[in-house]
């Protein structure tokens, strides 16, 4: 275990990264900060994979129930990750036409 837990971390801080980074993406998208290069393509991705990430959500209650000690923490992590997903890509492709890309010279 001790030879794993720096690869482990970098793990971590890399995934955290990520979330820091699809968190900036959503901020711009929603005009809070400057527009973000690839800021649709990128709000879309995110939007998928939280949504498929969320997609688990029935296999994760049929494991739960046949199995007490499987964690509940997965349940709440499929509810989340669904919501935010269907919502980023509802919010992406609600304001599409606002997201393309800016047509100042």
């Amino acid at each position: 275990m001790r030879q794993e837990r720096p690869l482990f971390i970098l793990l971590v801080l890399g995934m955290a990264a990520l979330f820091g980074l699809a968190g900036l993406y959503n901020a711009s998208g929603a005009g809070w900060l400057r527009r973000l290069p690839l800021l649709r393509s990128v709000l879309v991705a995110t939007g998928l994979v939280y949504t498929l990430r969320g997609l688990e959500l029935p296999a994760d209650i049929v494991v739960a129930m046949r199995r007490p000690e499987f964690g509940r923490q997965f349940i709440v992590f499929s509810v989340f990750s669904l919501t935010v997903g269907l919502a980023s890509l509802a919010g992406t492709f609600g304001q599409w036409r606002s997201l393309g890309p800016s047509r100042e010279t």
